[in-house]
């Protein structure tokens, strides 16, 4: 198509009358609206691109008044600014009367064009019908012309050929014309500049300058032919080819242009480019799909393709592994050698993960320590074998800052779909299970999902509910049960033993319960709550004369527990509030505790000690600590743990270890009890060894309050 064509199909298509002038009047085009015009008036009349005898004829159509001010205008004007001329009146046949204005421009066109007169000037005439408010049942005009295009406050300058013309050549965006074959006949400035070609530069269809711009669709030319037969238009995304190579991303909307007769002469493309759009598009993608430390996909892209999984295997019958990966001992890390070398680490991990797997799979950063793997079409042995691998391979050393051989270790979940569970969710759920499973078990180990690992994980939240329910609503007690001398049987003392009253269960040992206490973080609400009803309950019967001035109270404590700060000053608090005597506490400690005592732990013993408070080293034997320990720990006494005491009438081997145990305790100078003792052989036993003390069923179990105390403490003074 010719720059003239184009010409003419943007003015032909103009929504107002339009008449294109020489300086003589003689028109030279008018466009479709100004035919239905004039055709209002007179419907025979025909103009032709030839002179008229009159060249203002067309003019013949307004009102004289009018007709002569427009004349005036149009013979006068002498410079390219526009010039506005309202309220003329069109007259037709029936003395109806139709208000309008002229917009009216001189300027010189494209030489291009073809337009324009000897001289190189033209004169624009278009005719705007002006709006008024109708009549109450008054019809509103035919046609609906633009505002001025010459006020800067109308926004439709784009309705004025003049105006178009501009557009063409200063649109940012890039317009094409082309001919009916495709080829080009017309590029503006901006198609240049954003592919390099010229209309000379191409000579092939300019869809062969495109490809689609997502992969796996159809071939592009073949759908924007269909639809331009279809509809006369297509409007899409495309990678345009460029001169030197390259590729640019657009968004094109193609138009078809059509003659008078309907006959496509070619075609006209708006092309914008979406380049850099989707370059910055795609950077916060990925900074929203990726996390920032590791560059591995982040929780939001590993749920997407988990789901993607799982609509995949079940469409295709197939199986996938699902590995749950948290570092042991992270947060040591972060609080000796700082955070910028905990995440070194982490950077160091998701590298050797992701080298670890196949190309195939995803490896995701959760948050924090946590890592996933997605393992798509796998059998459970091959899943077991590369995640033990995997262990094996991140506790390989690396050099981090400040320590050159670290050696990682990571516990490992694993489940498989759909054994393990059918939807993402449960997937990621069952999987966290197990790794925690894996934990539990000892840490830096593989633990494959069960139902058995499910249904336990699911009691243990139903418990730890529970519990926090239990503490509010008072279902815990203490038991006392008491201490004795076993050369007589009296009570010396006396150890309160927590229990749960479970609405459900009935009453449950504080061994049923504690685990999960400390897996949740309640064992220091619970270990306060003993330490305050105890000793109430001690100052209780002292002021009531029932408590002998020998006789001990032991508490279960852990050292945990002791070497928070505020823990002792509670207990000093206590004690001087309720006028108790610190010689009447003793605090038993697990044997574990002792095992590796830091200097911190040390100095708070020394702290209880000083208090006047008794310490005691509970469990004896179960443990593995050092006999330095125990002649350097400020304790008192030892319990010798029950397992030894109840195995020695049968076994030969827990007699002799509990006779030198006694011996060791009785030359360090400590205390000596044993627990567990429940028949009178034991007691013989103990006594033949020099074991002064005992507590058992022997004497009693751990009995409520008031039974306890009318059992073994005398009566109100």
């Amino acid at each position: 198509m010719s720059p003239q064509a184009d010409f003419r199909q943007l003015f032909e298509l103009q929504p107002v009358p339009t008449w294109l002038l020489d300086d003589s009047g003689r028109t030279l085009m008018v466009n479709a609206q100004a035919r239905v015009l004039l055709g209002g008036v007179d419907p025979q009349l025909e103009l032709k691109a030839n002179a008229p005898a009159d060249p203002w004829q067309l003019l013949s159509i307004l009102s004289p008044p009018a007709r002569s001010r427009l004349r005036a205008v149009l013979v006068g004007i002498g410079s390219q600014a526009p010039i506005r001329l309202d309220d003329l009146w069109l007259e037709g046949p029936d003395h109806s009367r139709l208000r309008l204005d002229a917009l009216i421009r001189r300027f010189e066109p494209d030489p291009c064009s073809g337009h324009g007169s000897q001289g190189g000037q033209c004169v624009l005439l278009q005719l705007i019908e002006r709006q008024v408010q109708s009549a109450a049942g008054q019809e509103p005009s035919s046609w609906d012309g633009p505002h001025d295009p010459c006020d800067p406050h109308d926004s439709h300058d784009s309705r004025d050929p003049l105006m178009s013309e501009t557009v063409f050549l200063n649109s940012n965006d890039a317009i094409v014309v082309t001919d009916a074959l495709g080829r080009l006949r017309r590029v503006n400035p901006a198609f240049e500049r954003l592919t390099g070609f010229s209309v000379g530069a191409w000579q092939h269809r300019f869809t062969e300058l495109l490809q689609p711009g997502r992969a796996g669709t159809g071939e592009l030319e073949a759908e924007i032919l269909d639809a331009i037969r279809q509809q006369g238009r297509w409007s899409g995304e495309a990678l345009l080819r460029t001169a030197d190579a390259g590729e640019r991303m657009v968004r094109l909307s193609l138009t078809a242009l059509a003659d008078a007769d309907g006959r496509a002469q070619g075609y006209m493309a708006i092309i914008g480019d979406l380049t850099e759009s989707r370059r910055a598009s795609d950077e916060i993608l990925r900074l929203a799909t990726t996390d920032s430390l590791t560059g591995l996909p982040n929780r939001a892209l590993f749920q997407d393709r988990l789901n993607q999984s799982v609509l995949l295997a079940q469409r295709e019958q197939q199986t996938f592994a699902l590995l749950f990966a948290d570092l042991d001992h992270f947060k040591e890390v972060n609080d000796t050698l700082g955070h910028a070398v905990g995440d070194q680490l982490l950077i160091v991990i998701a590298h050797r993960l992701r080298d670890a797997v196949r190309d195939m799979d995803t490896v995701a950063r959760l948050g924090g320590d946590e890592f996933v793997m997605l393992l798509p079409n796998i059998s459970r042995a091959h899943a077991l074998d590369l995640a033990e691998r995997l262990v094996l391979q991140l506790n390989e050393p690396m050099s981090l800052e400040g320590m050159p051989d670290y050696r990682a270790q990571v516990s490992v979940g694993l489940v498989m779909f759909p054994d393990d569970g059918e939807s993402a969710e449960a997937l990621l759920r069952h999987a966290d299970q197990a790794m925690y499973a894996a934990k539990r078990a000892g840490r830096n180990q593989l633990q494959a999902y069960t139902p058995e690992l499910g249904q336990s994980m699911r009691q243990t939240f139903s418990q730890h509910q529970e519990l926090r329910a239990a503490i509010d609503q008072g279902q815990l007690e203490v038991h006392w049960q008491p201490k004795f001398r076993l050369s007589d049987m009296a009570v010396i003392g006396v150890e309160a033993l927590l229990r749960w009253r479970h609405p459900r269960l009935g009453l449950l040992c504080c061994c049923d319960f504690l685990r999960v206490a400390e897996q949740h973080q309640l064992l220091g609400a619970i270990d306060t709550w003993v330490l305050r009803t105890t000793l109430q309950q001690v100052a209780a019967w002292a002021r009531q004369g029932r408590w002998p001035g020998d006789c001990k109270l032991a508490l279960n404590q852990s050292a945990s527990d002791l070497q928070q700060p505020h823990w002792f000053d509670q207990l000093r608090q206590l004690l001087a509030q309720l006028a108790l005597n610190p010689a009447w506490l003793e605090l038993e400690l697990a044997e574990p505790a002792w095992s590796r005592p830091t200097s911190e732990l040390l100095e708070c013993l020394r702290q209880f000690r000083e208090l006047g408070v008794s310490l005691l080293i509970d469990d004896f034997g179960t443990g593995y600590a050092s006999l330095s320990y125990l002649r350097q720990l400020p304790v008192s006494g030892v319990k010798i743990d029950a397992c030894f005491v109840q195995g020695m009438e049968e076994h030969e081997s827990d007699r002799v270890l509990v006779e030198i145990l006694c011996q060791l305790v009785r030359r360090l100078g400590l205390g000596l009890l044993a627990e567990g003792i429940e028949t009178e052989a034991q007691r013989q036993l103990l006594l033949q060894m020099g074991c002064p003390y005992g507590q058992g069923y022997l004497l009693s179990p751990a009995l409520p309050v008031a039974e306890f105390e009318s059992r073994f403490l005398p009566p109100a003074r």
